[in-house]
């Protein structure tokens, strides 16, 4: 009976349930727009169904941008240039385009929209008609994507013809952008169709790429695709049945980010085959400060590892370069001097899979896809061994026992974390283990999808800092778009931090005062 009384009282007290039922609480919309906008994805979560979690997307977004144009459009830029994410941002930048001040929205356009691949996206977005204020593609909408057009170069100009759904030909067809130069009028013409291809002559990446499509001998395209430079989107578009020897060629010029994207293509069409490839490949994955040069984050490496894994027939080689791009990948992670407890959130609803929203499309299939649970064990593992003095406390209804080394691979513990649990979830079991243990921490970092079942974390907490570590700090990092927290937004002591990319640890890292060298933008 009591506890059936603590319930009811916790419910009182509590502003609103969670998607699971438990007692929670609601902070304000900006908490709200920065969760969805940082780890937001709008395929559905283990509680919420897709379209359930765009029309709390959608919502939520403008009722924060007519309450505050600019604090929404900073979000969105911070979202897309520190969170690394792509397509909530560009959600934000459309609700802005249906508000008043549409020169704040052409200058938050600028910063969000980077690559064609956005653009389209961004016009694709706007003729579903779904947010309000923004149901056509016109008006100032154009004007943006006219003024991303007149800046393109001639590289994405050569990618962007290959998007499916809004290539770039429809794109300068619909906003006809005024060329600055003659290499600009001679690409925007060849884009459009305007220009026979037989007629370029200023743009030579083009101009190998037309080449390119005539010939079928194998030696000469090979030389186009090494002049001309010429990406991996073009050339597959263009080349039928393109022979190993053109694999090769796109291997050798591939950036590595290009390169962990597509080892599954090189790999059937027999590119490993060759020693000298595969060693080719390797040097590119291992090669000190590539990961930071190449911009790859931590669980794209585990991802990239993960699919190729995969692979029947795979090259062990390949797959110890990718671990060790994994291991390389988390440098970037805070080194903390102080105590800290690592907390990976293992319940039944950490295995849902989530698609970030990102930019460059890694996930070819549902078997891809990472799940909750795997993101927090990349976290939990890259944390572990970038902290010298560290605690991992995984946790579902209670706390998991297990044994980790900090000296282990950063994949061999992440598998171990990922590969527990199950269940439900309870947030304040690890609070709980400190305090039973008197273990003195500076800083707790859960990583969870924050669907708290038994709704005591605050509780907890409040005892474990007032019995054991007064100075402690709390970090919850939330991996899945939910409005809903287990603390009122007034804890000074326990901070939020939505998303899972490289900008999470530098919150985490200037929550927690760990040193923290700056992380690259993850573009490519």
């Amino acid at each position: 009976m009591s506890q059936f009384i603590q319930t009811l009282s916790a419910v009182a007290q509590s502003a609103n349930l969670n998607h699971a039922g438990a007692p929670a609480y609601k902070h304000g919309l900006r908490d709200q727009v920065r969760n969805f906008l940082r780890c937001g994805t709008l395929s559905g979560t283990f509680y919420v169904s897709a379209q359930q979690d765009a029309v709390e997307t959608i919502e939520t977004l403008r009722r924060f941008g007519e309450q505050d144009a600019v604090a929404l459009a900073e979000e969105a830029i911070s979202a897309r240039e520190e969170g690394f994410m792509r397509t909530l941002p560009i959600l934000a930048v459309v609700v802005l385009s249906g508000l008043p001040n549409k020169e704040l929205f052409r200058e938050t356009a600028k910063r969000v929209l980077k690559v064609p691949r956005d653009v389209a996206q961004f016009v694709l977005i706007c003729k579903t008609g779904a947010v309000p204020g923004a149901e056509k593609f016109a008006g100032c909408r154009i004007g943006s994507v006219k003024t991303f057009l007149e800046s393109l170069s001639e590289y994405h100009g050569i990618k962007g013809t290959q998007m499916e759904k809004m290539p770039l030909r429809d794109l300068v067809r619909m906003a006809h952008p005024k060329p600055s130069s003659d290499q600009k009028r001679e690409l925007f013409g060849w884009l459009s169709g305007h220009v026979e291809s037989k007629s370029v002559s200023v743009n030579a990446s083009v101009m190998a790429l037309q080449k390119l499509k005539g010939t079928t001998d194998v030696a000469e395209q090979v030389q186009l695709i090494r002049e001309g430079r010429l990406p991996y989107e073009a050339v597959s578009a263009v080349v039928t049945s393109p022979d190993v020897e053109v694999w090769r060629a796109l291997l050798e010029q591939a950036p590595t980010f290009n390169l962990m994207r597509n080892l599954a293509t090189f790999h059937r069409h027999g590119v490993f085959a060759n020693s000298q490839s595969v060693e080719l490949a390797v040097s590119k994955l291992t090669r000190e400060g590539a990961m930071r040069q190449a911009k790859i984050l931590p669980f794209r490496a585990y991802q990239a590892w993960k699919a190729y894994s995969a692979l029947e027939g795979h090259d062990l080689r390949i797959v110890a370069a990718l671990s060790d791009a994994l291991t390389n990948s988390v440098a970037n992670m805070p080194l903390f001097t102080g105590r800290v407890c690592i907390a990976p959130d293992v319940s039944g609803s950490m295995h849902c899979p989530i698609k970030p929203n990102v930019p460059g499309k890694m996930y070819r299939s549902s078997s891809d896809e990472l799940s909750c649970m795997e993101v927090a064990g990349i976290f939990a593992a890259g944390l572990l061994a970038r902290s010298a003095n560290a605690v991992v406390l995984p946790f579902s209804n209670d706390v998991i026992d297990v044994r980790l080394n900090p000296r282990d691979s950063v994949l061999a513990n992440a598998q171990t974390i990922s590969s527990i649990g199950g269940g439900g979830t309870a947030m304040a079991a690890p609070v709980d283990r400190l305090l039973e243990q008197r273990d003195v921490v500076d800083l707790y970092v859960a990583i969870t999808d924050s669907e708290d079942w038994i709704g005591r974390f605050e509780d907890s907490w409040r005892r474990y800092k007032a019995e054991v570590a007064p100075a402690a700090k709390a970090v919850l990092v939330t991996v899945v778009p939910d409005p809903y927290r287990v603390v009122p937004e007034s804890t000074s002591d326990v901070h939020y931090v939505h998303g899972w990319s490289d900008a999470v640890l530098r919150y985490v890292s200037e929550i927690g005062g760990g040193a923290f060298e700056s992380s690259p933008v993850d573009e490519e």
